[in-house]
């Protein structure tokens, strides 16, 4: 009797790389043979081995019956899902399939204004018509919460002909909608929910830290699986263990019957013909890893960063975001996005990256106009928590008692127009255009999706009405030193277009 793989397809790919099997395939360095000096350095003789596409023994991710379909299951076995399909083009391809699975041409979507930028691509490909919906705003701390349940009761109120609402939870910043509540809604109008749960494929594993969190009243996100949406897509890399640009697109048991083969469909003209398989076994490892580990590992960090949390509270100057009282009926909060508020110490959120890169050769994942934010995962522990502490220290002691700059403050994200926008983003897309200045935007039908990365979420889709507000609002973020993207980088000019 064998036993059973914890991790089949990792283990497929290290017995064709032990194999001995001549390879008179794809890729051109023959398993290593050919390969550079430089390259062998960086990813390893025994790694370049298994750095194939094309192998009986390792699946076809487009029709998997072997070692991808043990791996696709065993994933979606310990995540909740009916059925969990490999992405190796990113959440970004994850967002493409589960928009091209869920909907079709000129069908309404609920597409929250937080999303990720990825999301319009989505809606170019599919040819959707989005409504969006804007997310609640932490006036005094400046920064977008997540859209609530009443928020999307209202949404399915007035427009009852959409097929799903689109969602990102938690965000960049760890703030998670109730996703049971708005299931719920949804369901009752026969609609999907479909959430980019990028941030969140850690939080299956949380049960134990759940249940102490929950003593003292502090609530954590629930997965988007286990809260019953009909698909999420998550980046298995952004604090789990795979390779960057590794993700997964969760199936939930509530969805449509035929979803599986709608997502197989999408899949075929999303992703790789020619998938690395080093990266598809990485997201095979990352969940073996965090079934066999995660719940203690993560028990552990969690509690360290409380500890770090005050610590951080008590550097003059600083301040580490947490939910208002007010919203914690509506939200929850991931506690592992450590986002610190710098703007006392009368510097911006962009002044502080430079100094904790240039002095303490700290990298933080992001910064807005007055915080910069820390992702925290199960790799850390009091060594890299207390480098993190030290250099934080050290950015306090360096600007409190300087003279205080006037505080440079952001207005807040535009709302949405009402209704419909003129043309939906992939009828934008194909029209034609013309790049004018931009204070001659204003009142013109935008052909891009300018935002500042990260986050990454766009002040406005092509398709829509480009307002003064929007103007103000990236021309206040230039000012402020955030990185925009888009077309004009200088942020000069903006594709309208043409009248």
């Amino acid at each position: 009797m064998t036993n059973k793989k914890t991790a089949p397809l990792y283990e497929a790919v290290a017995e064709y790389a032990e194999s001995g099997c001549s390879p008179w395939h794809t890729p051109g360095h023959k398993m290593g043979r050919g390969a550079d000096a430089r390259l062998q350095k960086l990813i390893t003789p025994q790694g370049l081995r298994g750095e194939v596409s094309l192998a009986d023994e390792l699946d076809d991710p487009f029709a998997p019956d072997g070692a991808i379909a043990a791996a696709q299951q065993a994933a979606a076995g310990f995540f909740g899902a009916r059925e969990t399909v490999f992405s190796v083009s990113g959440t970004t391809g994850a967002i493409h399939m589960m928009l091209l699975a869920a909907l079709s041409p000129g069908d309404v979507v609920l597409v929250s204004r937080g999303v990720h930028r990825s999301v319009m691509g989505g809606l170019v490909l599919v040819g959707a018509v989005p409504v969006y919906i804007d997310p609640e705003y932490d006036e005094e701390a400046e920064l977008v919460l997540n859209v609530t349940v009443a928020e999307v009761e209202a949404a399915v109120r007035r427009y009852p002909q959409a097929k799903a609402l689109l969602l990102v939870s938690p965000n960049y910043y760890g703030i998670a909608a109730d996703l049971k509540g708005i299931v719920e809604i949804l369901h009752r109008a026969g609609m999907l929910l479909l959430v980019d749960e990028a941030h969140g494929a850690h939080l299956s594993t949380l049960g134990r830290v759940k249940e102490k969190c929950r003593t003292a009243g502090v609530r954590i996100p629930e997965p988007a699986m286990k809260s019953g949406a009909d698909m999420a897509a998550q980046s298995t890399h952004k604090l789990l263990g795979s390779l960057t640009q590794t993700s997964m697109l969760h199936i939930g048991t509530k969805a449509p019957e035929d979803m599986g083969d709608r997502v197989y469909r999408a899949y075929g003209i999303t992703q790789t013909t020619s998938p690395d398989y080093l990266l598809l076994a990485s997201l095979d490892i990352a969940r073996a890893q965090l079934e066999e580990q995660g719940e203690e590992v993560f028990e552990r960090v969690w509690e360290q960063t409380a500890g770090l949390r005050e610590k951080v509270n008590k550097l003059p100057g600083l301040s580490v975001y947490s939910l208002p009282e007010g919203w914690r009926r509506d939200f929850s909060q991931d506690a592992l996005k450590l986002s610190v508020d710098v703007s006392d110490l009368g510097i911006t959120g962009p002044e502080a990256w430079d100094y904790l890169r240039e002095h303490c050769l700290m990298q933080p994942e992001l910064s807005d106009a007055r915080r910069v934010l820390f992702i925290i995962s199960y790799a850390d522990d009091e060594e890299s928590l207390g480098k993190l502490y030290r250099a934080l220290k050290a950015l306090s002691d360096e600007y409190k008692g300087k003279r205080r700059k006037e505080r440079r403050t952001l207005p807040r994200l535009p709302k949405s127009p009402e209704g419909v926008p003129p043309l939906n983003p992939r009828e934008a897309y194909f029209s034609r255009s013309a790049a004018v200045d931009i204070d001659r935007a204003v009142g013109r039908i935008a052909a891009e999706a300018p935002m500042f990365y990260p986050p990454g979420i766009p002040v406005f889709y092509p398709g829509e009405i480009i307002t003064a507000e929007a103007v103000e609002y990236l021309q206040a973020g230039l000012a402020a030193g955030l990185v925009p993207h888009a077309e004009d980088t200088e942020l000069k000019t903006l594709r309208v277009l043409r009248g």
